[in-house]
């Protein structure tokens, strides 16, 4: 095991230049970015290759010491073509994609303080609030165990299909179980039949972002099938059965 000072990789990763903003500030400003995609490789270029071009560049020339941010800030903002990798895109230089990205974003600040702001009132707030714990709470935990159901079935005729489906055998999972993402379970004692579900309803986005958690989660038994309900769509519900990370269904 290698230790490091800490105040030496400060020194190393150059953070102490790193620019401090008020509370609030930052996360509201990163809210604004990721609505407008300011920074997305196709507005600013892919800087984790373009970075890798700078260090070999700087390699090149055999200069002793570590590349400062500043080094780093004047290569980006002296490509002539950070966009190269889009050819859909213009060609257009660090400098030039930087000040745009703060465009986007600022013309979208302005935007929500002449048109969106005046509207939030206290009881806008409160229909908000009441959307979020009331409807949709209902919403989501009514359709769980039919979901659970239908997923249930499709994953029974899919891995037992000369079983038949008794949906008196769905049921919800304990505390303990719903700690480790188990939401619900079918169970067929006669069978030997047992089938793990973690549920989730929502919108594509909402369904991507715990995709995104659950991938992250190491204490779920690789036998769960997670299921999401997209319900985004106007007419029909989309389903997906995914197990391990695979798509099943």
């Amino acid at each position: 095991m290698q230790k490091i000072n800490k105040k030496e990789l400060i020194k190393l990763t150059s953070k102490e230049n790193i620019k401090k903003f008020d509370l609030y500030v930052s996360p509201f400003i990163n809210l604004l970015n990721s609505i407008t995609n300011s920074t997305r490789p196709k507005r600013v270029g892919q800087l984790s290759e373009i970075f890798n071009d700078f260090i070999y560049d700087w390699n090149k020339k055999n200069i002793e010491h570590i590349p400062h941010v500043n080094d780093w800030s004047k290569y980006y903002n002296s490509l002539n073509n950070v966009l190269k990798d889009f050819k859909e895109c213009c060609p257009k230089t660090g400098e030039e994609v930087r000040r745009e990205a703060a465009i986007n974003i600022y013309n979208l600040f302005l935007k929500f303080k002449e048109e969106l702001f005046p509207k939030i009132t206290l009881e806008l707030i409160q229909d908000w609030v009441d959307d979020l714990i009331i409807q949709k709470t209902y919403n989501g935990m009514m359709l769980e165990q039919p979901v659970a159901s239908y997923c249930a079935k499709l994953i029974l005729k899919n891995n037992y299909p000369k079983i038949r489906f008794d949906n008196s055998k769905i049921v919800k999972s304990d505390p303990k179980e719903e700690s480790i993402g188990i939401d619900w379970k079918y169970i067929d004692k006669n069978n030997d039949v047992e089938i793990l579900l973690q549920v989730k309803t929502g919108n594509s986005s909402a369904g991507k972002n715990l995709r995104s958690r659950r991938n992250n989660l190491v204490n779920i038994p690789s036998n769960v099938y997670f299921c999401v309900l997209d319900s985004s769509k106007k007419d029909e519900y989309v389903i997906e059965i995914t197990l391990n990370g695979k798509n099943i269904i």
